[in-house]
């Protein structure tokens, strides 16, 4: 082997190791309030009262989370609209799927949109916002032949399940509902 690829070969083993360490060590452990399916995520979409205040404590108003969210799992049926290249998928971004898969939970910016995707709406009703999003999930839940992620490449129904729940309760986060007088969650 040439020496020049042989350094070559290292500095990107030695990117990976790194990138590898920094995802396992920056990950949150899973929250005592993080859903544990996605029928779990729509159970409690649908149990909330039209009512609710519901707010976001970060950059995006929970309208816009909530079709941020509903986005990827549109997606993740129809197609991303860009992809990162087949050796980021291949690598990085199956190294960070499953880092993400192993610690339980995902992080990113969570101000970052889906790369290609429609921009996100200032306004709008948070409440339909929220509902049409437990009727993405529904419909993943009957899909059959799903497309690449832009990051993670080729995932299986399970591994995408993991994906979108690994989504959703990061952004949930974020997300605070208060009842109004008298109901009770």
């Amino acid at each position: 082997m040439k020496r020049r690829t042989f350094i070559e070969l290292g500095l990107g083993l030695s990117a990976v190791a790194g990138a590898a360490a920094y995802g396992w060590f920056s990950l949150r452990p899973p929250r005592a309030k993080d859903f544990t399916s996605l029928s779990d995520a729509i159970e409690y979409i649908e149990a909330l009262p039209k009512n609710a205040f519901i707010v976001s404590s970060g950059y995006w108003s929970a309208h816009q989370i909530f079709v941020h969210l509903k986005q990827s799992v549109d997606y993740s049926m129809s197609g991303f609209p860009e992809q990162k290249s087949e050796l980021f998928q291949n690598t990085l971004g199956s190294l960070a799927y499953h880092l993400f898969k192993a610690k339980g939970g995902s992080t990113h910016r969570l101000f970052q949109p889906i790369p290609g995707a429609d921009p996100l709406p200032v306004r709008g009703n948070t409440y339909r916002a929220l509902q049409s999003l437990a009727d993405s999930l529904k419909q993943f839940q009957q899909h059959q032949d799903f497309q690449p992620h832009f990051a993670y490449g080729d995932l299986s129904r399970s591994q995408y399940e993991i994906a979108h729940l690994m989504h959703i309760n990061e952004h949930f986060s974020e997300i605070d509902v208060v009842l109004p007088p008298g109901n009770k969650k």
